[in-house]
């Protein structure tokens, strides 16, 4: 097959060939848009700056010959050798019209490379020294080598993996114009292609010997050009391809890390950040156990640092404490989750994209809220909720779709709240709100049946909870006899009616759950199962309920630690205390309390062992 064949389907991907184009840099440009479209139509108004600003901004001095038009200084946002990297390749290739001559296209680069702030700043000033040195058939070997990179990055751009062949003809095709010269910022980009169409070519997952050979050779090409986050901007988009397809794949993790190191080896640490940002953020949306949790808040927790380090603010800083936030919170550190959800709260105005829009505005509110609840600070959590809820009124239309469902997701957390508090009529309110909202929407993607069941069961409670046991029982009638119900529905019916003090007609709920399930899934039940028997005054029947339920969750192994199994033992402790056996409550506190050691959930512990002393005292 001839050369081109193989590559003119990476050719097709785009109409216009990106040089070097960085992901994190259009993320950038989506969220600035709005802003630079305000400055060029008003030419008093700051144009937020990015790579691809500057680039425009250095055509526009090298073409009056006046370096006012430069930014006086760079942001974290700023690689200046990319910049300078995208800008002489563009002046080669006639990518942008007028297109002045090289040398004043060099001359701008200078005075930009004197420009303080920035990443990499000072590797750029040596390499545009190395290009005026150029010979006409140096400056021809440039051209045509960015000319084929442009098509590499352009399938690096996608959001699938390239395809090898196409790589390795563009590897192929790039020595057929000898060697690259000294500062050749596409010689150093054709080296990790070469590396590319071996790690997507290659069968197996193993990391080869040749891939690692290819990818040391990429690196040390970028290296001295003094700009080592050169091969990171090419190699994040193809490490995050690579662990799509492979999320264990050694390939990938490889790759990723050798990304972000870069990035930090050329002081992007913005860039270095946000992919430990986004690859948590990735992790979160997935399905995670505890352990991978744990691992994603961590990660998370270096991003932010690192974009915290950089001085970067705006959509950035907010994503990263976002981000964080709703991991810290998916591992019970709710002391720290508030505190990372109010720092992304506290980043830029409460209607601008620079700090998240509103709907994440809102999120990160409901973030702050849920912890709040699960700390028991029934108040704090109200107040939160009740202004998110307010903002999310004011910025109604920038709610479309599925971004709609943060509204009850807040009404739901203002509820309990509500319940806790005593406010009975209230949480009847809220929860009435969170239905409506559901049967409204029905049959939209957001809306969900179950969701509105539970809402309604919520409000059964707080009929309960106020005094008004009839009902409860009858909103709970209407809730079963509006159709068939799966067992997360049937258990929380059941609750309810035990909280109402209809324990028979719990029996039946529970029971109807248990045969719907089967015998292994059965133990599902087993909390309401000892809350029927306690209920009955049945010790017997509740401790056999309790031990069933506890070699459920743990899987009968009594060292592992857990979070449902405290829970467990908590509520056999209170049974037991019920009872009048302090002595026995007391140790089932403390196995509860057990169970919470090292898994970063201190304030339960430490509320445990609050209640072992009350009881030993």
């Amino acid at each position: 097959m001839h050369r081109l064949n193989l590559i003119a389907p990476l050719l097709a991907v785009t109409v216009v060939a990106a040089c070097g184009q960085d992901p994190a840099a259009a993320d950038q440009r989506a969220g600035d848009a709005p802003g630079a479209a305000a400055a060029q139509a008003d030419g008093d108004a700051p144009t937020p700056l990015d790579d691809e600003e500057v680039v425009r901004r250095v055509f526009l001095a090298a073409a009056d010959g006046d370096d006012g038009a430069l930014p006086e200084q760079l942001t974290p946002r700023i690689s200046a050798v990319r910049v300078g990297v995208v800008a002489l390749h563009d002046q080669l290739l006639d990518r942008r019209r007028p297109t002045p001559p090289r040398a004043a296209l060099l001359d701008a680069l200078d005075a930009l490379a004197d420009r303080a702030g920035g990443v990499d700043a000072g590797a750029l000033a040596p390499l545009v020294a190395a290009w005026r040195d150029w010979s006409d058939d140096q400056v021809a070997t440039e051209t045509e080598l960015a000319r084929l990179l442009s098509i590499a990055n352009a399938a690096f751009a996608l959001d699938r993996l390239p395809g090898a062949d196409g790589l390795a003809d563009i590897g192929a095709r790039a020595d057929e114009f000898g060697a690259p010269p000294l500062g050749s910022g596409a010689g150093a980009g054709i080296a990790f292609v070469r590396y590319a169409a071996l790690a997507v070519g290659e069968e197996g997952a193993d990391v080869t010997t040749a891939q690692t050979a290819a990818l040391s050779k990429a690196r040390e090409a970028f290296e001295e050009l003094g700009w080592p986050g050169g091969l990171a901007l090419m190699a994040e988009p193809l490490a995050n391809a690579l662990l799509a397809k492979d999320p264990a794949g050694m390939r990938g993790a490889i790759l990723w890390s050798t990304a972000a190191d870069a990035y930090r080896a050329s002081g992007d640490l913005l860039r270095s950040g946000m992919m430990y940002v986004r690859r948590a953020g990735r992790m979160w949306r997935g399905q995670l156990d505890a352990d991978a949790a744990r691992r994603a808040a961590l990660m998370a927790e270096t991003g932010r640092a690192r974009v915290a380090e950089s001085g970067a603010g705006g959509r950035e800083l907010f994503e990263a404490c976002y981000v964080h936030a709703a991991l810290l919170q998916a591992v019970g550190r709710h002391e720290k989750a508030i505190t990372a959800a109010r720092a992304a709260l506290a980043v830029g105005g409460a209607g601008g994209g620079q700090g998240g829009d509103a709907a994440e505005r809102a999120d990160a509110a409901r973030i702050e809220a849920l912890s709040n609840l699960r700390l028991g600070r029934f108040d704090e959590c109200l107040a939160v909720a009740a202004r998110a809820l307010d903002a999310a009124a004011a910025a109604e239309g920038e709610l479309p779709g599925e971004k709609q469902m943060i509204v009850p997701a807040l009404e739901e957390i203002a509820g309990h709240a509500c319940l806790r508090l005593g406010r009975y009529d209230d949480a009847a309110r809220w929860f009435a709100a969170v239905a409506a909202f559901h049967e409204r929407e029905a049959g939209k993607p957001w809306a969900s049946a179950e969701q509105r069941d539970a809402a309604r069961l919520a409000g059964a409670r707080a009929l309960a909870k106020s005094g008004d046991p009839a009902g409860a029982r009858a909103a709970v009638g209407e809730v079963l006899a509006s159709g068939p119900k799966g067992a997360a529905q049937l258990a929380l019916a059941a609750d309810v009616l035990l909280d109402a003090g209809f324990t028979d007609d719990a029996d039946e709920i529970v029971a109807e759950g248990e045969q719907a399930l089967g015998a292994e899934r059965a133990a599902l039940f087993g909390e309401l199962r000892w809350r029927i028997a306690a209920a009955r005054g049945d010790l017997d029947a509740a401790r056999t309920a309790f031990r069933g339920a506890i070699d459920f969750v743990t899987g009968g192994d009594t060292t592992k630690k857990s979070l449902s199994a405290s829970r467990i033992f908590e509520s056999w402790a209170r049974v037991e205390e019920a009872a009048s056996d302090p002595v026995r409550a007391a140790e089932l506190f403390q196995t509860a309390a057990n169970h919470l050691v090292d898994i970063g959930v201190d304030h339960e512990l430490r509320r445990l062992l609050a209640e072992v002393k009350r009881l030993r005292d």
